[in-house]
């Protein structure tokens, strides 16, 4: 069951990725960074469950050691400090060939993986990703509340979900376990950001990396060139779970006059 799963989240934010709501969520203040919700330390363990569930049905190894894992904590305790997160995040790096993504789940993890790194070797542009992904973090999107309000709710991400498990294995009476799967996963997993949140994300993690020390207006360098550097690769991409969409770069240059104050406050501006 765990391959089939696997397989299934290959194919599923294909499927979902027109799920995505139009309306921002209720934290969000443009200019504002918002304040890290603690994650309890059963919800923790909870996102441990679902991570080990959806890695565990291919050869892939959560590491946290090695050069990939040294650039990414680097970056990640930089941008904790400046976010003011007191809980300890729990960032996991994998080598999975040329596949080229990075996700945030339940509110603590960051995943990324190791052909990002090497595809963004400048620590600012590595920077912005992270930014981002700790942005979705920031911005509790993968709260229950919020999946629930940005998709057409939980029960067509089981439907959607039972669907993709037929494709996966060619099994059609397989639907009746897909709601049994979502829960088991995390939808906030399952699911993929609207442009809301992917506004959002874009958004606060360029204040956030601002107020890093980092320069706000390589955000705008590193979308630009985004669908050429992080897509291909094969497997799960990152534009699976982050659309890109045309407007992006102008929501960007509209951006960076919040970020900029960030960015001076920091000293390095």
């Amino acid at each position: 069951m765990q391959n089939q799963v696997f397989k299934v989240l290959l194919l599923l934010p294909l499927l979902i990725i027109a799920t995505g709501c139009a309306t921002a969520t209720k934290n969000f203040e443009p200019g504002v960074l918002p304040e890290y919700a603690t994650v309890s330390e059963e919800k923790l363990q909870e996102n441990r469950v679902t991570l080990q569930r959806i890695m565990g049905g291919s050869d892939l190894e959560l590491k946290t050691s090695g050069p990939a894992y040294s650039k990414v904590s680097k970056i990640m305790n930089r941008l904790s400090r400046a976010a003011d997160i007191r809980q300890e995040l729990e960032i996991y790096t994998v080598d999975a060939g040329e596949q080229v993504n990075a996700f945030a789940l339940g509110g603590n993890t960051i995943v990324v993986y190791d052909e990002l790194v090497r595809r963004l070797p400048v620590e600012e542009e590595l920077a912005v990703v992270l930014a981002h992904e700790t942005a979705h973090i920031l911005g509790q999107h993968n709260a229950d509340d919020t999946v629930q309000k940005r998709s057409a709710g939980v029960g067509l991400a089981a439907s959607l979900f039972g669907t993709a498990i037929s494709i996966a294995t060619g099994n059609s009476g397989l639907g009746s376990i897909a709601a049994d799967s979502t829960s088991a996963i995390g939808t906030g997993v399952v699911l993929s950001y609207g442009r809301a949140m992917e506004h959002e994300a874009d958004h606060i993690g360029m204040l956030l990396m601002a107020k890093a020390g980092y320069d706000p207006a390589v955000a705008i360098t590193v979308w630009e060139k985004a669908d050429e550097v992080l897509g291909g690769g094969g497997g799960p991409s990152f534009f699976s779970s982050h659309p890109s969409h045309g407007n992006r770069l102008q929501r960007l240059r509209d951006d960076y006059r919040y970020a900029l104050p960030y960015y001076k406050q920091s000293g390095a501006g």
